[in-house]
Protein backbone atom coordinates (compact mmCIF):
# COMPACT_ATOMS: atom_id res chain seq x y z
CA UNK A 1 0.00 0.00 0.00
CA UNK A 2 2.72 2.18 0.66
CA UNK A 3 4.37 1.55 -2.89
CA UNK A 4 0.55 2.78 -4.04
CA UNK A 5 0.53 5.94 -2.49
CA UNK A 6 4.01 6.96 -3.01
CA UNK A 7 3.82 6.53 -6.75
CA UNK A 8 0.46 8.94 -6.83
CA UNK A 9 2.67 11.60 -5.86
CA UNK A 10 3.59 13.79 -8.77
CA UNK A 11 7.32 13.55 -9.54
CA UNK A 12 10.38 16.45 -9.57
CA UNK A 13 10.12 19.20 -11.23
CA UNK A 14 6.89 19.14 -11.05
CA UNK A 15 6.74 19.73 -7.56
CA UNK A 16 10.11 20.26 -5.94
CA UNK A 17 9.16 20.29 -2.77
CA UNK A 18 8.30 16.43 -2.71
CA UNK A 19 11.69 15.33 -3.85
CA UNK A 20 11.98 13.78 0.17
CA UNK A 21 8.92 11.85 -0.68
CA UNK A 22 10.27 10.65 -4.03
CA UNK A 23 13.38 9.14 -1.99
CA UNK A 24 11.88 7.02 0.03
CA UNK A 25 9.28 5.86 -2.97
CA UNK A 26 12.80 5.19 -4.39
CA UNK A 27 14.17 3.50 -1.27
CA UNK A 28 10.72 1.32 -1.17
CA UNK A 29 11.32 -0.18 -5.05
CA UNK A 30 14.24 -0.88 -3.85
CA UNK A 31 13.40 -2.49 -1.06
CA UNK A 32 10.96 -4.83 -2.94
CA UNK A 33 14.10 -5.48 -5.97
CA UNK A 34 12.81 -3.01 -8.21
CA UNK A 35 15.93 -1.16 -8.71
CA UNK A 36 15.34 -0.09 -12.65
CA UNK A 37 12.09 1.27 -11.40
CA UNK A 38 13.66 2.76 -8.45
CA UNK A 39 16.75 4.42 -10.84
CA UNK A 40 13.75 6.32 -13.45
CA UNK A 41 12.64 8.11 -10.04
CA UNK A 42 16.12 8.71 -8.53
CA UNK A 43 16.89 9.99 -12.18
CA UNK A 44 14.54 12.68 -11.65
CA UNK A 45 17.38 14.89 -10.11
CA UNK A 46 20.94 14.49 -11.73
CA UNK A 47 22.33 18.41 -10.95
CA UNK A 48 21.89 19.89 -7.47
CA UNK A 49 23.01 22.85 -8.31
CA UNK A 50 23.40 24.17 -4.46
CA UNK A 51 25.27 23.09 -1.66
CA UNK A 52 23.80 19.50 -0.93
CA UNK A 53 21.96 19.13 2.58
CA UNK A 54 22.14 15.42 4.22
CA UNK A 55 19.32 14.49 2.06
CA UNK A 56 21.20 15.57 -1.59
CA UNK A 57 24.02 13.33 -0.28
CA UNK A 58 22.02 10.40 0.66
CA UNK A 59 19.97 10.33 -3.26
CA UNK A 60 22.74 10.64 -5.01
CA UNK A 61 23.86 7.33 -2.42
CA UNK A 62 20.83 5.15 -3.32
CA UNK A 63 21.30 6.35 -7.24
CA UNK A 64 25.01 4.78 -6.96
CA UNK A 65 23.82 1.95 -5.46
CA UNK A 66 21.14 1.73 -8.09
CA UNK A 67 22.97 2.07 -10.70
CA UNK A 68 26.33 -0.04 -9.89
CA UNK A 69 23.96 -3.10 -9.38
CA UNK A 70 22.36 -2.49 -13.01
CA UNK A 71 25.86 -2.34 -14.54
CA UNK A 72 25.56 1.82 -15.36
CA UNK A 73 29.10 1.66 -13.68
CA UNK A 74 29.64 5.37 -15.64
CA UNK A 75 26.41 6.75 -13.27
CA UNK A 76 27.26 4.85 -10.07
CA UNK A 77 30.58 5.84 -10.37
CA UNK A 78 29.73 10.07 -10.78
CA UNK A 79 27.52 9.46 -7.74
CA UNK A 80 29.50 7.74 -5.52
CA UNK A 81 32.27 10.42 -6.42
CA UNK A 82 29.85 13.02 -5.26
CA UNK A 83 29.29 11.09 -2.00
CA UNK A 84 33.24 11.01 -1.09
CA UNK A 85 33.56 14.51 -2.37
CA UNK A 86 30.23 15.79 -0.31
CA UNK A 87 31.27 14.67 2.59
CA UNK A 88 35.09 13.71 3.08
CA UNK A 89 35.60 15.84 6.13
CA UNK A 90 31.98 14.41 7.60
CA UNK A 91 31.20 14.01 10.74
CA UNK A 92 32.29 10.48 12.25
CA UNK A 93 28.33 9.27 12.01
CA UNK A 94 28.80 9.89 8.33
CA UNK A 95 31.67 7.90 7.63
CA UNK A 96 30.77 4.78 6.86
CA UNK A 97 28.95 6.39 3.83
CA UNK A 98 31.94 8.62 2.51
CA UNK A 99 33.93 4.52 2.89
CA UNK A 100 31.41 2.89 1.11
CA UNK A 101 31.94 5.33 -1.87
CA UNK A 102 35.35 5.24 -1.47
CA UNK A 103 35.55 1.38 -1.58
CA UNK A 104 32.77 1.37 -4.62
CA UNK A 105 34.86 3.74 -6.35
CA UNK A 106 38.06 1.68 -6.17
CA UNK A 107 36.12 -1.74 -6.88
CA UNK A 108 34.54 -0.09 -10.42
CA UNK A 109 37.72 1.34 -11.60
CA UNK A 110 39.45 -1.71 -11.30
CA UNK A 111 36.62 -3.70 -13.23
CA UNK A 112 36.75 -1.08 -15.64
Amino acid sequence: SALRAFAEIRGWPTTPQVYRHRLTYAQLLIGVGRDSDAARVLDEITEIGFTPGPIEVVWALERARVNERLGNDEKAMRDYSYVFDAWRNADPLLLPMVDEAREALARLAAEN
